[in-house]
């Protein structure tokens, strides 16, 4: 039997990973593997803790801006939640483990094809039927918890904050396809999308870089929440102190536990011996203490932060991510878009359109027209569909005897080739649902009784309603 929960595709491409061996000790070497997730969503803690005995309810988290002028702003997130509950400390690593598949997957501007059980090798979970059901919610609550941003929401594209920016979800798109064979899950498969704001910024490296293995090595939910802070605070220090009281508001722990000084310091105890010694992105946590206020009515964490154990071949890493389009964060203002990458992807895009149009060229002068065209191309679209613009081009140029020998002689079928790329999409993931349905035929219709034949929802929850009598 099989299973739909509709709730869409991306290219098996491989990608690289920026990794390196670290000198944690003397005589002991890690591997650090960066991801680089959409940085709104790690600039606002939206995560709680997955054990909360709080309940489920819709939390804002707010913060004071100071404007260039001296004005003042004040940004919130208002954070929804659903009869599966909050996000959590475990979606936050099925999000991480999307990004990782994403990037694997030559960081498509569209759907990205996934699998269960390649989720739960990458996050590190023994693959059974509890994993299958504790994914799968975790996946839907990413699908279906509602945020709503206010002046808070970072267009890379616009370079500013969108004013309000609601009904927002971390994926606009997610489709699991369980099949089952004698009451035995044997292949969970799907795919998803990102928002589209999401999507975009992540296109444009408006992200901040994760070490993963580090967040997946938390056995502590409230240091895993720290951590991400953490890494973000001591990016361009190598200090940071905050009073409890103000650090869990800057987190969201809110609720009875969190009340008192001595509850949180008694959480924050066992998740600060956790911390100690863990990497970040740009060093390692040398020191995480816990001191009492000068006023004595809170307790204060103290971080500091040491580059002693980063290794030249991490620093290597992190020189060739700056160089590649990453750019370096910077907490005052944003990522901007990186000359350097868009010119070296635009570039690309003219030379394939010369392989095509022109395949006898053996030398191809770059100048600043066409490559300003592929730019704004690549920087609209996506470098992948600017790559099917040019294909496109070159299969229905010749058939009106248009020879183009310009770069910008093949923009004018940038709307047909659209238009063509999506109803690719759409067929391919058509056929995936029919290539996993057990109601349907190899056409996708399904005969109901003697003289009926319909199109199949593929759903199992509609399918099944029909009478088992009726059913071809």
């Amino acid at each position: 039997m099989e299973q739909l929960a509709p709730l869409g595709q991306g290219n098996n491409l491989p990608a690289t990973h920026n990794q390196a061996p670290v000198s944690q000790a003397p005589h002991k070497s890690v591997t650090v593997e960066k991801i680089r997730p959409e940085l709104n969503l790690e600039k606002w803690s939206v995560w709680q803790p997955s054990k909360s005995k709080n309940p489920p309810k819709e939390r804002i988290v707010e913060r004071e801006i100071t404007l260039p002028g001296g004005n003042k702003l004040t940004a919130t997130v208002e954070i929804g939640f659903t009869q599966r509950g909050e996000l959590t400390t475990e979606d936050q690593r099925t999000y991480y483990a999307l990004v990782k598949q994403w990037e694997e997957s030559g960081r498509p501007d569209h759907y990205t094809f996934f699998s269960l059980r390649h989720l739960s090798r990458t996050l590190r979970k023994k693959w059974g039927t509890n994993v299958i059901t504790s994914l799968t919610e975790s996946l839907i609550r990413l699908r279906t918890t509602t945020f709503i941003w206010k002046n808070s929401y970072h267009d890379a594209a616009t370079g500013e904050a969108i004013r309000i920016l609601d009904t927002f979800n971390i994926l606009s798109d997610l489709r699991i396809i369980r099949r089952e064979q004698d009451g035995v899950v044997n292949k969970e498969v799907g795919y998803f999308k990102f928002h589209d704001f999401t999507l975009k910024n992540l296109l444009a490296n408006h992200t901040k870089p994760v070490l993963l293995d580090t967040v997946l090595n938390f056995r502590s939910e409230v240091a895993q929440i720290l951590y991400t802070h953490i890494d973000l605070m001591l990016a361009d220090k190598m200090q940071f102190e905050r009073r409890t009281l103000e650090l869990f508001n800057d987190l969201g722990l809110r609720g009875k536990a969190y009340r008192n000084p001595s509850n949180r310091k008694q959480i924050l105890t066992p998740a600060l011996k956790e911390l100690e010694g863990a990497f970040l992105t740009t060093g390692m946590i040398s020191s995480a203490t816990l001191e009492r206020t000068k006023d004595n009515k809170d307790y204060k964490v103290v971080f500091k932060k040491s580059r002693r154990f980063i290794s030249t071949a991490v620093q290597a890493v992190d020189k060739e991510e700056k160089s590649a389009g990453n750019q370096p964060l910077n907490l005052a203002t944003t990522v901007n878009h990186n000359k350097v990458l868009f010119t070296t992807q635009a570039k690309e895009l003219v030379a394939y359109f010369f392989s095509l149009f022109q395949p006898d060229v053996q030398k191809i002068y770059f100048n600043s027209k066409a490559t300003d065209q592929a730019i704004s191309l690549i920087a609209s679209l996506g470098n992948e569909r600017a790559h099917f613009v040019v294909e496109f081009s070159a299969n229905v140029a010749p058939l009106t005897n248009y020879f183009p020998q310009t770069f910008g002689g093949i923009l004018q079928y940038t709307s047909r080739a659209m238009a063509e790329f999506d109803n690719l999409e759409r067929r391919k993931v058509n056929q995936l649902l029919i290539a996993s349905c057990v109601y349907c035929d190899a056409t996708g219709y399904r005969r109901i009784g003697n003289n009926t034949i319909r199109q199949c929802s593929h759903n199992a929850d509609v399918e099944s309603e029909i009478p088992s009598e009726l059913a071809a």
